[in-house]
């Protein structure tokens, strides 16, 4: 490749920003029908929440719990998963969305495209949102447990020390938009073990498998 024929760093963000809009336009929960999920059947003898998802699976205590024990803390498990699910959408992604729609690179040619992509983001974020929420509050309603009442995420503290630390606003955005990307990339693995575990609720089911086809 000749010096002349390299593609200028400005097409390359234009046809990544293009692709990235193509993308929400078909796979975008928000653009696509949405299930009712308050009307999917529940079945009081499947788990909430793929056990082999959590840190104690394998402790003696968890194997000689009992079903009913076993049962409730499955049910929270997923009531904790989309709570934090909540915070992150409500308290990362978000404010790194908006901050580029308010705030776009004064200088640069895809000013306009990058708001426009960001704001399609910032709309499918806020159907995640809504999303937890009547997912974990059937749970709760189902199964007759008080709703949790806990804010400690390890996500959300980390972020705010790591803020604490910036020394410049350039620095605080860049870090809060790099912690919203990493939120939502690390997260595929998490959402594709319930997305594929039929044995789980069926809403837990569909609603992992929702959100998953939306961000890959």
């Amino acid at each position: 490749m000749t010096k002349d024929s390299v593609i200028p760093d400005s097409e390359n963000v234009s046809l990544m920003l293009k692709k990235l809009s193509a993308l929400w336009k078909n796979r975008a929960a928000v653009n696509n029908k949405h299930a009712d999920y308050s009307e999917l059947a529940f079945e009081s003898s499947k788990s909430d929440f793929s056990e082999s998802l959590l840190p104690f699976r394998n402790h003696d205590a968890w194997r000689e719990a009992s079903q009913d024990i076993k049962s409730r803390c499955l049910s929270y498990a997923w009531g904790v998963y989309n709570l934090k699910t909540i915070y992150i959408e409500c308290d990362v992604v978000t404010p790194a969305c908006e901050d580029i729609i308010k705030r776009p690179p004064i200088n640069s040619i895809n000013r306009v495209e990058l708001q426009d992509v960001m704001s399609e983001a910032l709309l499918d974020e806020a159907l995640h949102t809504r999303m937890s929420i009547m997912a974990c509050n059937y749970i709760y309603d189902r199964r007759r447990l008080e709703p949790l009442n806990y804010t400690d995420f390890n996500l959300i503290k980390c972020r705010q020390m790591m803020l604490a630390d910036c020394n410049a606003e350039w620095k605080r955005r860049l870090t809060c938009f790099a912690i919203a990307c990493a939120s939502e990339t690390l997260i595929t693995d998490y959402l594709k073990v319930m997305a594929e575990d039929n044995s789980i609720q069926r809403l837990c089911h569909e609603v992992t498998k929702g959100a998953l086809i939306s961000i890959i």
